[in-house]
């Protein structure tokens, strides 16, 4: 110590209240607000937290019986850079608006509100870190609120700033009158938060400019997206949703106070998703499944607490016991036929492709909001493959979140994997209500087949939709299912397109679909590479050899799929007799993705041309860690270079 640290200390006595002294200190509430925001780190922290007090306290109202309407009015303004978020909940009175913003100031432990809850509605926030972040998270905040018929309207500002130590003095909250829509109720509250460079988010556009993104992301990440399963709630919510564009023209949108399930998501024509669990339920004891409930885009199931416990065996439900009683954990799963539908889910919910809001993995609720970490890894004790392409929610009641409201204790996530391992194996038992995997979500595959004239109008709009055009192939619109891939594949092998194939055998109900041979013993020059322009599906010298004579492969086993993700099911789905190594080539219309979980698909080039081992090669298969590859013929490739001028078709030998 020196000699100026102890002529400055104070002299002290025992007992003596260290917490109560300390926080009397601007600095230590300095460093403790800097610890709460430092446990923030998404970009929509801010809109949860403040959309979390406003539920909470419409909830309040309507538990105490408050005349209606119960509105919430969220207001993305990408203009300005600024959230607001109007509630027509119960308020706050003037002395708790002056205290709001402090470090743990909360007015949600009062004993009686937490009586009217009970175990139903409990509240979501409680620590009383939420508006502290909000507040000195940014450097412009207003707060009005009014209650019993008295308002109060504070503005604070540099808050941010203050905490990061850019300014010395702490922020005052300041009278500040400016007109907001709480101006025209009896009661309310009404925070507006101004975004900068230095904030989480920056910038709003970043995240979204249009309502529908909007509305994704406040169904998916905030409380308005109340994940209700097999309750009520606790009122009935009208949630508006306004967006102030760049050029200052707005928007609006009535959205749903519920959490926003994939299958809710709507198109048109629309998909076909099945609630499993109900199906079985009101079909006990039907083994087969009749016409009108197959080809589905996706099943999914809603559990209760019994019907997760009914899933656990005897010594998880000992392991268990506690946190079944106390959190009464509830269930949703979601399984598409195959991966792309998740982007096809997206693009229908919100007009892009490139962020998806609702996708694989587990996530997890607690008391009827989704917590702010994002989707967990799902740990299957098998089908991982399937695991990876369902999404799974979780719920808890009344369970306790750390400070930033992103995680829960080991146990109850050792609860929450241990469901959804359940629900993957449920779900991996429900593969005939599904479309075969690969097959593109046209309107032609969603509709269930059920009458002639449907059929008819179905195969019209979608030949209308996917014209084709390769005299003298007779086939005018690109396929629909992989019967549509065989025959345009059968045709285009009778033109010579490929070279000496000489197909032994085909089954429809044997493992594989057929076994083929590639035999030419004369005029090998049809066989060579001679560029992009001239026989550019032909094999390299590498493959062929310069002098050879003649070319001959042993039997192949060749696979035909709609898509290649078709195959990819087909391999990685536990139920099936298809493997990997077995398979030589696959003949398919398209690949919806080059990139797939354990799977690259390589397109053939000059540069890797010796890697094509048969004529009509596109692409090759390769699977992680295996030295096989399977040799893929993309037909929607071939007909590209045949429009293109690049492969010239023979007439058909007249008779």
């Amino acid at each position: 110590m020196t000699d100026k640290d102890a002529r400055t200390e104070k002299t002290l006595v025992l007992p003596y209240d260290p917490i109560e002294a300390a926080m009397r200190s601007p600095e230590h509430a300095r460093r403790a607000i800097q610890g709460i925001l430092e446990s923030y780190n998404s970009n929509h922290d801010a809109l949860a937290e403040a959309v979390q007090n406003s539920m909470d306290a419409l909830e309040d109202a309507c538990i105490e019986k408050l005349p209606g309407p119960y509105l919430l009015e969220i207001t993305i303004d990408l203009k300005a850079n600024a959230i607001s978020v109007f509630d027509t909940g119960i308020g706050m009175s003037q002395a708790q608006v002056c205290e709001a913003f402090a470090p743990t100031a909360t007015f949600k432990d009062i004993p009686a509100k937490i009586k009217k809850r009970g175990n139903k509605y409990p509240y979501r926030g409680y620590k009383g870190v939420g508006l502290t972040f909000l507040a000195y998270g940014t450097n412009d905040v207003q707060i009005q609120s009014r209650q019993n018929g008295s308002a109060v309207k504070g503005r604070m500002r540099f808050g941010r700033d203050w905490v990061q130590g850019k300014r010395p003095d702490p922020p005052m909250l300041d009278v500040d009158n400016s007109p907001t829509p709480l101006d025209r109720r009896k009661r309310g509250t009404y925070p507006r938060l101004l975004f900068s460079p230095e904030t989480r988010p920056a910038s709003l556009v970043n995240l979204g400019s249009s309502l529908d993104i909007w509305e994704a992301i406040i169904r998916t990440r905030t409380a308005v997206g109340q994940i209700i399963i097999g309750q009520e709630p606790a009122g009935q919510f009208k949630v508006q949703l306004n967006l102030v564009n760049k050029d200052g023209s707005v928007s609006k949108k009535q959205i749903s106070p519920q959490f926003y399930y994939p299958h809710l998501t709507e198109k048109n024509p629309p998909f076909r998703f099945l609630d499993v669990g109900k199906y079985h339920n009101d079909h006990p004891g039907i083994a087969d499944i009749p016409r009108d409930y197959q080809r589905q885009d996706a099943v999914y199931i809603e559990w209760t607490t019994t019907d997760i416990t009914e899933q656990l065996d005897q010594d998880e439900k000992q392991e268990f016991e506690a946190e079944l009683a106390e959190f009464s954990p509830r269930l949703y799963a979601f399984r598409p036929y195959d991966e792309p539908t998740w982007t096809a889910i997206t693009e229908s919910a919100t007009g892009q492709k490139r962020t998806h809001f609702v996708g694989p993995g587990l996530v997890i609720g607690v008391n009827h909001q989704r917590i702010a970490s994002e989707s967990i890894r799902i740990q299957p004790s098998r089908s991982e493959y399937l695991a990876s392409n369902v999404f799974v929610l979780v719920h808890f009641d009344k369970a306790a979140l750390d400070q930033g409201r992103k995680a829960l204790q080991p146990q109850i996530m050792d609860l929450a994997q241990r469901t959804a391992d359940d629900a993957i194996q449920y779900l991996l038992k429900q593969g005939g209500f599904l479309k075969p995997a690969g097959e593109k979500t046209t309107g032609a595959q969603r509709a269930v087949e059920k009458g002639h004239e449907d059929w008819v109008y179905n195969v019209k709009t979608h030949a209308k939709d996917n014209p084709l055009s390769v005299p003298p192939v007779c086939y005018v619109s690109a396929p629909i299912t992989e019967q549509d891939v065989i025959g345009i594949f059968n045709q285009l092998a009778a033109l010579g397109l490929f070279p000496g194939l000489r197909i032994l055998a085909t089954s429809a109900s044997k493992t594989y679909d057929c076994y083929v041979q590639f035999d030419c013993q004369e005029d090998l020059d049809r066989l060579r590479y001679g560029g992009i322009d001239k026989n550019p599906l032909g094999l390299s010298l590498d493959t062929l050899g310069a002098v050879e004579t003649g070319f001959s492969t042993r039997g192949l086993t060749l696979e035909f799929k709609n898509n290649l993700e078709g195959l990819l099911g087909n391999l990685n789905n536990s139920s099936s007799r298809k493997a990997f190594r077995h398979i030589d080539i696959c003949v398919c219309w398209g690949a919806l993705q080059e990139r797939h979980r354990w799977y690259t698909l390589d397109a053939v080039t000059e540069a890797n041309l010796h890697v094509r081992h048969y004529p009509g090669v596109t692409h090759v298969l390769r699977r992680d860690d295996e030295a096989h590859v399977i040799q893929v013929i993309v037909l929607e490739d071939v007909i590209k270079k045949i429009l293109a001028g690049q492969i010239r078709l023979a007439a058909p030998a007249r008779r």
